[in-house]
């Protein structure tokens, strides 16, 4: 059975406890032009954004043709398992993480309260939920045994997750989701099993990030020692409003290059079985 029918529900979920960026509502927009471009309807499709609908359905309208989608809050997303009638569900999880607490929501989503979330309906028989926030990784090694068949996909292990501008792109885009939508839109059959499976998306996504991360850390290297040049020169300058303010976007510039130099984003998967026999 092909993820690609009418038997599967797809979810985009960007929980926040504060107003969304912009640039994880792209994320979204991008994996859902992905699904049109491979004939998924618009019914398929939930968005599950937190924030002001207003602000976030002009973001949308910005990416996305004929925008037809209603937008759901968190505290909805258990009510729109429960009353799925569909076999499979996929879930893109997009926004913040943090190691503490899980997925950022105006209440947490630790990882138990994902897996009771998303099993809550007997009808599923599948489960396939990628995680693009930082610190996706105190999501693995929980146990996802018995029915429905459930795989966890992470961006990172106990790192954060890189997003960053990529060519001929006008956002900071999530660099594993776009990869893991740039393999949906054009799957290729990583492992030679002549299959587009789940587990092909998982290598090719992971690859993909980890290639651009490694040949991007010689170019942040260069980065980082101009604003380090910038910086001093900056100190040693008359105090002015426009310097402070400079520098100011000088950490956070700094702050940015090192999350991609010194980041180790080592993607992983949960129940990789199910994951070789489950087709795009």
């Amino acid at each position: 059975m092909s993820l690609f029918s009418k038997e599967t529900l797809w979810i985009f979920l960007l929980a926040s406890s504060r107003e969304p960026e912009a640039r994880h509502i792209y994320d979204i927009a991008n994996g859902v032009c992905s699904l049109e471009n491979r004939g998924i309807n618009s019914e398929n499709i939930r968005l599950v954004i937190d924030g002001n609908r207003f602000t976030i359905s002009k973001h949308l309208a910005l990416r996305i043709k004929n925008n037809p989608y209603a937008i759901f809050e968190s505290s909805n997303l258990k009510d729109i398992v429960q009353k799925s009638s569909y076999k499979n569900i996929v879930v893109f999880v997009t926004g913040h993480g943090y190691f503490e607490s899980g997925i950022d929501a105006p209440s947490p989503i630790r990882p138990y309260d994902l897996l009771s979330c998303l099993r809550c309906n007997n009808i599923t028989e599948n489960i396939i939920i990628y995680l693009g926030q930082c610190y996706a990784g105190i999501f693995n090694y929980v146990n996802v045994l018995g029915a429905p068949n459930t795989i966890i996909i992470g961006a990172t292990n106990l790192y954060p997750s890189i997003s960053c501008n990529v060519q001929n792109y006008d956002w900071s885009a999530n660099l594993f989701l776009f990869n893991l939508f740039k393999w949906i839109s054009h799957p290729i059959d990583i492992d030679g099993d002549g299959k587009f499976t789940v587990m092909d998306s998982y290598k090719y996504a992971g690859a993909e990030t980890n290639r651009y991360c490694y040949q991007y850390k010689g170019e942040s290297l260069k980065n980082i020692l101009q604003i380090f040049e910038e910086q001093k020169s900056l100190i040693h300058s008359t105090k002015t409003p426009e310097n402070q303010l400079r520098l100011k976007e000088l950490h956070k510039a700094l702050l940015d290059e090192q999350t991609i130099h010194y980041n180790n984003q080592e993607p992983w998967i949960l129940n990789a079985h199910p994951a070789q026999s489950i087709e795009f």
